[in-house]
């Protein structure tokens, strides 16, 4: 899907690095399990090299099916419907920074699906 490729795996793991310093343990546990649960490897794939000029057509494409893939991951991880906070790291800040690390790691084509994927999920 395109070809701009970028080191996702890096990104990915720069985002957990952020979980990991304002979630709680049962949270960013919950989160890695959604995250390993994920049966579709190819809409992983696609939100991954998602380019930049995506139409809307193909980001609503990849929000759906990833959408889809998280689904049953997320039903199975409650913690995440009012994810706990580490020692010392209030919900405003804890989500002011989830917030800042997204922005900063991902693209705006890739936040739009992002925020798109998530409106079914949080209607459910």
């Amino acid at each position: 899907m395109g070809d701009v490729q970028r080191d996702d795996r890096r990104t990915d793991g720069d985002f957990l690095t952020v979980l990991s310093r304002v979630l709680d343990e049962d949270s960013l546990q919950a989160w890695r399990r959604v995250g390993e649960s994920i049966p579709d490897s190819q809409v992983l794939a696609d939100f991954e090299n998602l380019p930049e000029e995506a139409s809307a057509e193909m980001r609503e494409d990849v929000a759906a099916r990833m959408a889809d893939a998280v689904r049953d991951g997320l039903a199975a991880a409650p913690e995440l419907d009012d994810p706990g906070f580490g020692e010392g790291t209030s919900r405003s800040l804890g989500t002011r920074s989830i917030g800042e690390a997204l922005a900063e790691l991902y693209s705006p084509a890739q936040l739009r699906v992002l925020v798109r994927c998530h409106e079914p999920l949080s209607a459910e």
